[in-house]
């Protein structure tokens, strides 16, 4: 327990202390910069990823899934098209989801702020084809958050926001006292 936090102390950064503050030249932003993301390149007849590398990369996988897309995620890092993904990286074949999958892709990427490549087939630079075996199919989570007495409200609270408000996954609110009578079966994951 630290009850006060030091960056240099927690990550072993060197540090100075100065009796003024720098001279530098800086500004307060009103808010953080929007990251832009696109379908780069245009349509695919094979499919498209999604660099797992990607700060919002399981935004947009969380997204997809919502939108009804099918997804697969690589097992391993692959080179496709000259550029090297890294493993994690989400993959989104054409004949696998709708003919409309590129409008979704889209506004998936300008909404999470992560860059969908497209990919023209299936034989890779380095690393497993993409319709190989490492590549695995996700399934959409349906999930059941316990919650109630006995459960930190702080801790279901901030799991809930994440899931609900960040990751726009749905959920079903499930109540600790009453969870033994509940069907589970309609749940992949439980939390």
């Amino acid at each position: 327990e630290t009850t006060a936090w030091s960056m240099p102390i927690a990550y072993g950064l060197d540090a100075y202390w100065t009796g003024a503050a720098p001279g530098a030249a800086t500004r307060f932003l009103s808010e953080a910069p929007r990251v832009v993301g696109a379908l780069e390149g245009g349509a695919s007849n094979y499919g498209y990823v999604i660099d797992a590398a990607e700060d919002a990369a399981g935004l947009a996988l969380a997204q997809a899934h919502e939108a009804g897309l099918v997804v697969r995620v690589a097992d391993k890092a692959f080179g496709v098209n000259g550029r090297r993904y890294t493993r994690g990286t989400l993959l989104i074949t054409t004949r696998s989801n709708p003919d409309s999958l590129e409008a979704r892709l889209d506004r998936i990427a300008r909404a999470c702020g992560v860059a969908v490549h497209p990919v023209g087939t299936a034989l890779a630079e380095s690393g497993p084809d993409l319709g190989g075996n490492e590549f695995h199919l996700l399934t959409q989570p349906r999930i059941g958050l316990v919650g109630g007495s006995g459960i930190d409200f702080t801790q279901y609270g901030a799991l809930w926001h994440l899931l609900d408000k960040q990751l726009g996954v749905r959920i079903s609110n499930l109540d600790l006292a009453s969870v033994a009578d509940i069907d589970l079966s309609k749940y992949n994951v439980l939390v």
